[in-house]
């Protein structure tokens, strides 16, 4: 781990008064709540503190190894019938800025329409969901997404802040018990919508068409119908506590 710290005195201060609050209320709840009012100021702290807590593509890649362990324990490997995952993974992954990462994709079985990511590049795809996408546009988007939040370290970003939280020591086993108590929380809608319009971009590099993204929401409106009165799991990364599937398939119409 690296600690480096900012000449920014008053962000310091701020700093300070965050890590006195901490004892008091969660960590993370504090600074979405921070975040969602808009200040430059917090954003500043935010950005200092995953700094201070900061970790490598090679410590990252190690968590994510150890993090597929845990979620295998729970889930059975499956094979889907209906699309070659690998293979549309590959076609995008030359167009990740991310080249340390290991990013790998895992079907499992698993009826609920869901997808998530975890930091380290490992993305698991139940197939419930791959059962019911319409074509392999969408497949890529879906792909796509899970892989922007890697990207833009979303998935990490979310181990820092229970590591700041949890003041533990940065042993990869402690991290490892933190990331596998946090992947089970959704992620914000702001880091949804900013996974929405980059995996777009990167899907439509990769030869894929926004058609597909924009075709998936509608696919995913039905879903959202469906499962509106059931307690999914925190973890799904779209039928979930997200901005709706039509709010997410207009902001893409305009990109």
């Amino acid at each position: 781990m690296r600690i480096q710290f900012r000449k920014s005195r008053r962000i310091i201060q701020y700093l300070s008064l965050i890590i006195l609050l901490l004892p008091g209320m969660g960590y993370g709840q504090l600074i979405d709540d921070l975040l969602n009012a808009g200040t430059n100021t917090i954003k500043a702290v935010d950005s200092v503190l995953l700094d201070m807590t900061s970790v490598s593509d090679t410590e990252e890649n190690q968590i994510g190894v150890e993090l597929k362990k845990e979620i295998l324990k729970k889930v059975k490997i499956e094979h889907s019938k209906k699309y070659d995952v690998v293979k549309i993974l590959n076609k995008i992954l030359p167009h990740c800025k991310r080249k340390a990462i290991k990013y790998e994709v895992i079907v499992v079985k698993d009826d609920v329409f869901n997808a998530y990511a975890v930091a380290g590049g490992k993305m698991f795809l139940n197939t419930g969901l791959l059962e019911n996408l319409d074509n392999i546009d969408e497949v890529a988007f879906v792909l796509a997404h899970e892989m922007a939040h890697n990207e833009l370290k979303h998935c990490i970003n979310r181990i820092q802040h229970s590591y700041q939280a949890a003041k533990i020591q940065p042993l990869l086993g402690a991290i490892v018990q933190l990331a596998y108590i946090t992947y089970k929380h959704p992620f914000s809608k702001e880091d949804e919508r900013a996974a929405d319009e980059y995996a777009v971009n990167l899907m439509q590099r990769a030869g894929y068409k926004k058609a597909g993204a924009i075709s998936f929401f509608r696919n995913l409106g039905k879903h959202e119908q469906k499962w509106k009165d059931t307690n999914l799991q925190a973890v799904n990364d779209f039928v979930s506590t997200h901005p709706t599937a039509e709010e997410r398939r207009k902001r893409i119409e305009k990109l």
